[in-house]
């Protein structure tokens, strides 16, 4: 890699590194799995995993591996070392495309001319930073772990198979006449015949069969693209199959071994079949990524959209390459519609393609009128947001938040350590530079300027992420719930109107962990959820609800109003204690 491409990547990282180090765990998820690791560690399973005694096939094992081994090596989950599975798997597809697109430019040019490394810089440059700021890619380098990971794999897989091709077109061209040469490439062949079947694999181990689908169709959609559908054996013949057959067939038979015949039935056909056919969750009609691309893909996604159909229109999109990144995108898209389960954040594998493709087109486009529409408009919401500032006085600091996997319904204080003119000035700054380079006819230093604007606030606001951890997670209520439970000498917890409340176990254990070091940890707890049938009987026990079911739930209110209550973000904390009315 470049220099320049370095340093890019560098500032990527260090860009979300506050978040990575001040962030707490969402309780929907994030605990969840953490929950699910710690159930596993103590029960022993290593391939089939429960969530409080029920049997979680919904996810591959390979993401509650590396929670373990985080929980194993340092006696607690750290936000920082399993944030690494989100941040590692991003920077390796940022140096995957980079080198797949210098390896585009060498052979447009026929050599690695000054003029091809020029234009492969400012490329994947633009293209870092366009993905870097694309809604959802950020999003899942910040929260989500699993997605991630699959979509590595999948790059590492279409990237292997990109080459595979390259190969076997090279070598029917007669470009390698000498016989050294064709067996050095004869043996690079076979190499990255088995490393397909692997990068698959591990794709289906990170998240489950859309590692296997995508792929798989990606290669037979190009292939029949290009005409050469014959030549499908060469990709996906009978090594590839054995090798992904037999890699499935040890992870099955561990699970059958660890989980029994009905766990093995129920990750293979309700995880895989049923959620294809008829999703018990996250049911979609069929349109639905025609609607939510949109915001997935904010801020780029007009300019993505846009350079598809002009380089379409114009033949640009011409080479090899760049069918190949055009059908990724639309094979993805189609195959995920006719899929009943849908997340916005299910698109995730098909982004680096459709930002490397849209920064390729734009070095051919950047005089294109409509091209510098769709760049201009993110720049003038950049500048918006500075003139809408200064309407905000320094005490209204209540504002609505909504963070991408974060359910937030109610208007919470968002604490900055600066004034939100601070951080809006810096946007405007960089919308009002990005318009100037754009009237230059220069859209990548425009989109230079957006983007790192962008990555710079995100920076300086992650500072100010302390105050929303009250919202966000759940570590901060636990351990007053702990303090309070100590005080009082009850050891008894129980969570109300919570989606998953089970798993804030997870914050008691590490307290149980730690000894007797500090006088808000317990030595035993039990931590019960409850429901309407059984909130009567509450007794000598630490009960933990959201505020905002207090004013819905008449119930609750009848039961609570005469003990003290302990406001905590979005939370409240009662301790129910005999005689204490």
């Amino acid at each position: 890699m470049k220099n320049k491409q370095i340093i890019t990547l560098l500032f990527i990282f260090l860009a979300i590194l506050p978040i990575l180090i001040f962030r707490d765990f969402t309780p929907d998820n994030e605990l969840k799995y953490l929950s699910i690791a710690d159930e596993a560690i103590e029960n022993g399973h290593t391939f089939a995993f429960y969530n409080h005694g029920i049997p979680y096939a919904d996810k591959p094992p390979l993401y509650f591996w590396v929670v373990m081994l985080g929980k194993i090596l340092f006696g607690k989950h750290l936000m920082f070392f399993i944030s690494m599975m989100s941040v590692i798997p991003a920077l390796v597809i940022f140096i995957v495309m980079n080198r797949w697109t210098n390896k585009y430019y060498e052979q447009k040019r026929g050599v690695a001319t000054e003029s091809s490394e020029s234009s492969a810089k400012s490329c994947n440059n633009i293209a870092m930073l366009l993905l870097a700021t694309t809604a959802f890619f950020l999003a899942c380098m910040i929260v989500l772990r699993m997605d991630m990971l699959m979509t590595m794999f999948i790059v590492l897989s279409l990237y292997t198979f990109y080459r595979m091709y390259a190969i076997i077109k090279q070598g029917s061209l007669g470009i390698y006449p000498d016989r050294q040469r064709n067996y050095s490439f004869f043996i690079k062949y076979r190499r990255l015949q088995i490393l397909l079947p692997i990068y698959i694999f591990l794709a289906i181990f990170s998240k489950g069969a859309v590692g296997f689908i995508l792929p798989v169709l990606v290669i037979i959609i190009f292939l029949l693209i290009k005409g050469n559908i014959r030549d499908t054996g060469k990709y996906l013949g009978w090594k590839m199959w054995t090798i992904l057959a037999s890699l499935c067939a040890i992870w099955f038979c561990a699970v059958y071994f660890d989980g029994g015949k009905e766990y093995l039935n129920n990750l293979l056909f309700n995880q895989t079949v049923n959620r294809a056919v008829n999703a018990f969750h996250h049911k979609k009609a069929f349109y639905y990524y025609g609607i939510s691309f949109w915001y997935a893909a904010a801020p780029w996604s007009l300019l993505a959209i846009a350079t598809l159909i002009i380089g379409y229109i114009k033949k640009h999109i011409s080479s090899d390459l760049e069918k190949f990144y055009a059908t990724v995108f639309f094979a993805t898209i189609i195959s995920l519609s006719l899929i009943s389960s849908k997340l916005e954040v299910y698109l995730l594998p098909c982004f680096p393609f459709l930002i490397y493709l849209t920064a390729m087109l734009v070095q051919r486009l950047q005089k294109n009128v409509i091209i510098k529409i769709c760049v201009a408009i993110p720049a003038l919401v950049l500048i918006a947001s500075f003139v809408i500032s200064l309407f905000i006085s320094e005490n209204e600091n209540i504002m609505h938040i909504s963070i991408p996997y974060i359910k937030v319904e109610e208007n919470i204080p968002l604490k900055l350590y600066a004034p939100i003119q601070v951080f809006t000035s810096i946007l405007f700054l960089g919308g009002l530079s990005s318009l100037t380079f754009i009237f230059m006819n220069k859209i990548n230093k425009a989109i230079a300027s957006f983007g790192t604007a962008l990555l710079f606030v995100i920076f300086l606001a992650s500072f100010s992420l302390p105050s929303l951890n009250k919202i966000i997670g759940a570590k901060e209520v636990c351990n007053q719930a702990i303090a309070i439970g100590k005080n009082s000498r009850i050891n008894n917890f129980a969570i109300y109107g919570f989606k998953a409340g089970k798993n804030f176990d997870v914050y008691f254990k590490d307290s149980m962990a730690k000894g007797n070091e500090s006088e808000s940890q317990i030595s035993s707890f039990e931590l019960k959820e409850i429901d309407d049938k059984n909130l009567n009987s509450l007794s000598n026990v630490i009960l933990l609800i959201e505020t905002k079911d207090i004013a819905k739930d008449s119930l609750l209110r009848d039961i609570i109003k005469d003990y003290k209550l302990y406001d905590y973000g979005k939370y409240s904390i009662v301790p129910v204690i005999d005689g204490a009315k």
